[in-house]
């Protein structure tokens, strides 16, 4: 992951102090948060350094479609809970379930796709593509033995009644990574904590150009099972350069684990 290979960041404080360097030597608390709490609103960044990899020549990737139903969908998971953390860490397997109308497929292919002119030429750079639609996306993580058939109905009901509400879609997307680099890492070495997930499940909701109160609604009510507690560390890190909360939005670490 990109947050695991960060290594030195330039950030403005909220009393305007300029740390120039957080690193494993100096502000490591900061670096600690910023690598794995996302837009969690320590201040706002200006510079990151990450350390960067020579990437494989060549992939092999396979690709199927086919039609879902509850009965696959559990077969699929049940599998998934089989392969658990022996799956071979140079293999990535993810599968996606589409109700159309949406975007298939992750952000990147989702725009190469679509796109007028191919991304990866001149034409392409002076004509970048935007998505008209608005998408609330969010991320659970499944810890070892996996998702129960319970779970997975769960799941299914949630995609089944998503279909039924005017202008709503999803992309749901599980990607296993039991057995890749991500869960070699301590759990504690950073602010992301999911290190020993077997899989994750993430759920991009598509909403209509007006409205969509109620695709919203689902979804906050099927993440409810997945949610966690504050994380007490992140919150102190908060308290020591932010006690004011002049950084705070919907989605940012609050100075107190009751706001």
């Amino acid at each position: 992951m990109s947050s695991d290979n960060l290594v030195d960041a330039e950030i403005v404080l909220a009393d305007g102090t300029i740390v120039e360097n957080a690193n494993a030597t100096k502000y490591e608390d900061l670096l600690w948060a910023l690598r794995g709490a996302g837009n969690a609103g320590y201040g706002i960044v200006t510079s990151l350094t990450l350390q960067i990899y020579e990437i494989p020549k060549t992939v092999t990737f396979i690709d199927f479609t086919y039609y879902f139903n509850l009965k696959s969908i559990k077969l699929i998971y049940q599998t998934l809970n089989e392969l658990g953390q022996g799956f071979d860490k140079d293999l990535t397997m993810i599968i996606g379930f589409l109700h159309p109308g949406n975007m298939a497929g992750d952000w990147f292919s989702a725009i190469y796709k679509n796109a007028r002119y191919p991304m990866n030429t001149e034409e392409g750079a002076k004509h970048p593509r935007t998505v008209s639609k608005s998408i609330k996306i969010k991320s659970f993580y499944v810890n070892n033995p996996g998702r129960s058939d319970k779970g997975v109905e769960s799941l299914f009901n949630f995609m089944e009644t998503i279909k039924k509400e005017e202008g709503c879609g999803f992309y749901i997307e599980t990607t296993l990574y039991a057995g890749g680099k991500v869960n070699e890492i301590p759990r504690s070495k950073t602010a992301f904590v999911h290190r020993d997930s077997m899989y994750d499940i993430l759920t991009d909701v598509s909403l209509p150009l007006t409205g969509g109160e109620k695709c919203l609604y689902l979804l906050e009510n099927f993440a409810k099972e997945f949610r966690e507690y504050i994380a007490m560390k992140l919150v102190k890190i908060k308290l020591k350069y932010d006690p004011y909360e002049v950084f705070r939005w919907s989605q940012s670490i609050p100075a107190s684990s009751s706001s």
